[in-house]
């Protein structure tokens, strides 16, 4: 009997220590005032944001807040990340450095999200990241969860602020856990540094980083890294087996792709390695496929381990027969990995690309041949379908490219699709029209772009 009275003591007391770990580990922040330091209109219910610790690679943002519909739904895909979310009805929650690098989390109840990454007041570096997120909703409030991996936040937190909004046009709220003076400001700024206050980032991390991550590291330099790390059905890799791709641009004249991948040994194509390969795609390889703006037009790019490689233009599921353009690719291969890098000119781009997806294949073609991607399928595709735009998903193309941005299509693509009016320029888009003789005076320029083996 005394044995069972101490057990259940000691759980007791075990509960008790977990429960103060658990408060340590967690806070709750009510906003309860405007941007400008008024009594918001809501004080019974206000939003409500907790933050805590999840695991040693992510923390946990909770929200509960009032639903207002208003802006209503943007219509984005659930659980990604919607560009110019800002403009809806959202929570935002921001985390700073004394260096004033921080990261923005905005949060939708209609299920979007965004995180951008800014070194310095307003200089975004990074958008469209990915995190986990999950929102409900009623007539009247709406909960989120959002699981934030730990190497978005800058190194060496020591501030945030957090902020709601919701209304249209003139009927715009701006709400602010730390408000500015009455008065102080003409405006709303949510990236107001000076608004921000003191914040012990243990809360979320246990240890709290003191350096940059990778994440942060690629946001500075221009590069995205990539891995295709699951089957094309969902299956998650052996870490033999992933592919790791990196994008970047080289001093403007084209973008720089990196590929690290399994080497399997399938037998050689009978083309010529340095030129454009027609059947490539039944051989071992990589795909990138780099989709522009209202899913029409669709850049492949195909890379293979022996220096092979294709490109195709899409304009839906149609290819462009007539287009076999040149690319500069270097390959090698060691025991059982190979690497390529190539460099693509920008006029090969759709206008404004904005989502992608990857692929590496290798194996005799049927049901034996493996298939593995960047973005997996849907649960309910029986076979792989690279044109499914559906299972594409965001890249923040414009931070590499800023020319990304314009909706001229380059004189590659004016020559074979029809692209928007626009007045003719010397180079569309800033995509400078490039041919053969002109590609290999660029190789002969970047003496730095051959591998090292």
């Amino acid at each position: 009997m005394c044995a069972k009275s101490l057990s259940k003591r000691r759980e007791s007391h075990l509960i008790v220590i977990l429960f103060i770990i658990s408060s340590t580990c967690a806070e709750e922040y009510r906003i309860v005032t405007t941007w400008d330091n008024r009594t918001i209109d809501h004080p019974d219910r206000p939003v409500v944001i907790r933050l805590e610790r999840h695991d040693v690679s992510a923390f946990k943002i909770s929200v509960d807040a009032p639903f207002y519909n208003d802006p209503p739904d943007p219509n984005g895909t659930v659980g990604e990340p919607f560009f110019t979310l800002w403009d809806y009805e959202v929570v935002e929650v921001f985390f700073l450095n004394d260096k004033n690098q921080y990261v923005e989390i905005e949060l939708c109840p209609w299920g979007q999200h965004i995180v951008l990454l800014l070194d310095g007041q307003r200089n975004t570096i990074r958008h469209s990241l990915f995190i986990e997120f999950m929102a409900t909703r009623n007539s009247t409030h709406w909960q989120g969860v959002a699981f934030i991996p730990v190497d978005l936040l800058p190194p060496s937190v020591t501030k945030m602020n957090a902020y709601a909004i919701h209304g249209s046009d003139e009927n715009r709220v701006y709400e602010s856990l730390y408000p500015v003076a009455f008065n102080s400001t003409p405006g709303a700024d949510f990236h107001n540094l000076a608004a921000f206050k003191p914040f012990n980032a243990s809360i979320i991390v246990e240890y709290v980083p003191v350096t940059y991550s990778e994440v942060w590291f690629d946001s500075f330099v221009g590069i995205r890294t990539l891995e295709i790390k699951h089957t094309w059905n969902g299956t998650l890799l052996d870490s033999k087996d992933i592919v790791k791709l990196q994008i970047g641009t080289q001093s403007g004249l084209g973008l720089i792709i990196q590929i690290d991948a399994p080497l399997y040994g399938d037998p050689r194509p009978p083309s010529p390695s340095g030129w454009p390969s027609n059947g490539l795609s039944s051989y071992e390889v990589i795909h990138l496929f780099l989709l522009g703006e209202n899913d029409t037009k669709t850049l492949e790019l195909q890379f293979g381990p022996m220096g092979h490689y294709a490109v195709v233009f899409w304009t839906g599921r149609t290819q462009l027969a007539d287009l076999e353009r040149e690319i500069t690719y270097r390959s090698a291969m060691y025991s059982n990995r190979w690497m390529g890098e190539a460099l693509i000119p920008l006029a090969y781009l759709p206008p404004r690309v904005y989502k992608c997806n990857a692929h590496s294949a290798h194996g005799p073609q049927g049901n034996q041949r493996q298939v593995n991607s960047l973005y997996p399928a849907n649960s309910n595709e029986v076979r792989p379908d690279f044109q499914n735009y559906g299972n594409y998903k965001a890249i923040d193309m414009s931070m590499i490219y800023p020319g990304n941005d314009d909706l001229v299509c380059s004189d590659v693509w004016a020559a074979n699709v029809n692209c928007r009016a626009e007045p003719p320029t010397p180079s569309a888009a800033g995509h400078a029209p490039i041919g053969h003789y002109a590609l290999l005076l660029i190789t002969a320029l970047i003496s730095t772009f051959i591998m090292v083996a």
